[in-house]
């Protein structure tokens, strides 16, 4: 808005320019997904060693890359670090607009993936003061004025390809538009489209100024609206908005929907999808036809409203911003806020392994539409509470238990108020909150909503629902958690005699069963049962899931902890390796199950004597559990004592499970 970003641009180009030898990174950072999704690329693009694993953590990676280098000169420019919590996990500073503030807090510190050498450059560019001064001491930061008039000129007559524009028509037109580059640039493409002169344009604007000034200031109780827009901006931008209304309603459409959308990489699948079955009734043109989106869209990026990319594309942010504020004055707020919840709801995969790829690269959309808030009555809400589901589907495989958790509150609630506590899809809501309880460590309430649920599930569903069956399977982990291994034992034998009837011996759901059952059979020093259950599901789940399925991964895990209390602790190390090995580039280093496993293997370095190795690899351990779990964790508190055992020399020693 105020250029600081073609500044950086004009940088970028300018060090092209001058020195052949140097790599230039521009990273998208208004958000952790959009910041990984660089790295990602860069990560494929030079074919770092290790980023051939799709799962892989690519951060670490290009971090660690373009730090060791040092045959490589480079230039890495930081776009839009807006959001402090994102950088430095610190909520306390001034950030009023960050709509994906939810999960914030739980995410990394991006900061810290930000390299740092002697044959590097770092630019950051950011709307807030505040995180600008935690990047800098202050005598590099560098404060983006607006256009000057001489500026301003020369952008509008280089924009423009008519007839001659006087430097006071420039003067004029930069003045209604505040010198702001987006302005004076959406301006000239209108004058351009419709071939009208700067003074038309003047008129037109000088004519609806005050209008639009008064439109445009109203509160908008929860309708996204941003009171630092300028009204300049907002002016230049109905203009060009009501010509694409008239002439091309589709195209107004398109910017409806994808105002509601993260405004960085935009996939075009979204838009696809809109044209063949969620176009608003009541308009004369087909919009079915193939050209049409193709043609919209040409239509929007000749007005600067987007930018596209490969497969994507950006909106600016200042554009959602005013877009939403227009839907919101013209009571059409609800309406597409509607479209876009429902189009991601369809769209979202269900969050399991086979579609994390996409998962990923759908979340901050789906963040973004869900922090819109919506009214308890409105039709939609179930369409919100699938979409939450599917969300924490993905955010509990990728260790954001907390996330997950509010996502899982405000689903339950929507369900139970709209279908009652004993339907169906309500069930399955609360079966997945009383997992994420497990997960959290919250052991009594995962107990106490498991066994309502399965009592409920039983009355509803039967006893051979896949439903019932899965609540089933929570409560069992719950009783083992809680060392109720009779009681664990019990549900477990049902449940894997239900699945292997129902299902198979090879269904996933199955090999789920016999791996919670062998795990309580380790727990009741029923070694040579668990053993021999876990080598056959170990051999199931390579053979049908892959080698890199989390299942396969938490097999591996159990099996790696029976041969250790039986003291094969060669073999258990060598599993316990490899696990870490496949955990660190599949979650990352600070993944809860990578916590677990690097603690297991600890404990076999303890019992062979290695003590140092496994007091070191311990202490990383808490130190990485106590900021991703919190202190009082279950698994916290035993790496705890874990550390203090062998600290002392101690040999109580306590595993735990993935």
């Amino acid at each position: 808005m105020c250029r600081k970003t073609q500044v950086a641009l004009a940088y970028a180009h300018y060090v092209l320019s001058k020195f052949r030898d140097i790599l230039v990174f521009w990273v998208h950072a208004s958000t952790k997904e959009q910041f990984e999704h660089i790295y990602n690329e860069i990560a494929n693009r030079f074919q770092i060693p290790g980023c051939e694993n799709p799962n892989a953590d690519k951060l670490v990676i290009v971090k660690t890359w373009l730090e060791q280098k040092r045959d490589l000169g480079w230039l890495m420019i930081f776009d839009n670090v807006d959001y402090p919590e994102i950088f430095f996990g610190d909520t306390n500073l001034n950030n009023q607009d960050n709509e994906n503030s939810t999960i914030g807090a739980s995410n990394r510190k991006l900061v810290n993936f930000i390299p740092r050498c002697s044959h590097g450059a770092i630019l950051i560019t950011t709307r807030n003061k505040h995180v600008a001064l935690k990047f800098t001491t202050g005598t590099s930061l560098l404060d983006v004025k607006p256009l000057h008039r001489a500026e301003s000129y020369q952008l509008i007559t280089k924009r423009l390809n008519n007839d001659y524009v006087s430097a006071e028509q420039a003067r004029i037109l930069a003045d209604h538009l505040g010198h702001l580059p987006l302005a004076l640039a959406q301006a000239a493409s209108f004058i351009n489209q419709n071939s009208i002169t700067v003074e038309k344009y003047i008129q037109h604007l000088e004519k609806s100024d005050h209008h639009l000034v008064d439109l445009l200031s109203q509160p908008l109780e929860g309708g996204g609206g941003d009171s630092s827009v300028p009204n300049a901006v907002a002016a230049t931008w109905i203009l060009s908005f009501e010509q694409i209304q008239n002439s091309h309603p589709f195209a107004s459409q398109l910017l409806c929907l994808i105002s509601f959308f993260n405004w960085q990489n935009i996939p075009h699948e979204f838009l696809v999808s809109y044209q063949e079955h969620g176009v608003i009734s009541g308009q004369q043109e087909d919009h079915h036809e193939p050209l049409q989106l193709e043609k919209a869209l040409g239509v929007i990026k000749a007005f600067s409203f987007i930018s596209e990319n490969e497969d994507s594309f950006n909106m600016h942010r200042l554009t959602q911003l005013v877009m939403r504020k227009w839907l919101a004055v013209q009571s059409k707020f609800a309406l597409w806020q509607a479209v876009a919840l429902r189009l991601l709801s369809r769209l979202f995969p269900d969050g399991t392994f086979e579609t994390w790829t996409l998962c990923t690269r759908y979340l901050p959309h789906a963040l973004s539409v869900l922090a819109f808030a919506m009214s308890d009555t409105s039709q939609d809400v179930k369409w919100k509470a699938a979409l939450q589901i599917k969300v924490a589907n993905l955010l509990i495989w990728l260790g954001k238990w907390d996330a997950a958790e509010h996502f899982q509150l405000s689903a339950v609630e929507i369900r139970k108020k709209g279908l009652g506590n004993e339907h169906p899809d309500t069930l399955a809501a609360m079966t997945d909150l009383a997992y994420t309880y497990n997960r959290l460590g919250r052991y009594n309430e995962a107990e106490q909503l498991a066994e309502r649920v399965l009592k409920m599930s039983k009355k509803v569903l039967g006893q051979k629902h896949p439903d019932t069956l899965i609540a089933m399977g929570h409560l069992a982990s719950t009783y083992r958690k809680q060392r109720r291994y009779s009681e664990a034992e019990q549900l477990g034998m049902q449940l894997l005699e239900a699945r292997r009837k129902g299902l198979g011996q090879s269904h996933p759901d199955t090999l789920t069963a016999m791996n919670n059952l062998a795990s309580t059979y380790r727990k009741q020093r029923r070694y040579s049962e668990a053993e021999q259950l876990g080598i056959q599901l170990l051999e199931m789940q390579q053979k049908a899931l892959g080698q890199e399925h989390p299942d396969t991964l938490t097999t591996m895990s159990h099996l790696a902890s029976t041969y250790r209390k039986q003291r094969r602790y060669s073999e258990a190390e060598q599993l316990g390796m490899q696990l870490l090995e496949a955990r660190q580039k599949g979650l990352g280093q600070s993944h809860p199950d990578t916590l677990t496993t690097m603690n297991n293997l600890a404990m076999t370095w303890k019992d062979q004597g290695k003590d140092e190795k496994a007091l070191t690899l311990m202490k990383r351990c808490l130190q990485l559990s106590e900021r991703v779990l919190g202190i009082n964790h279950p698994d916290t508190l035993r790496s705890r004592k874990n550390v203090d055992s062998m600290g002392s020399n101690g040999y109580k020693i306590i595993d735990y499970e993935s």
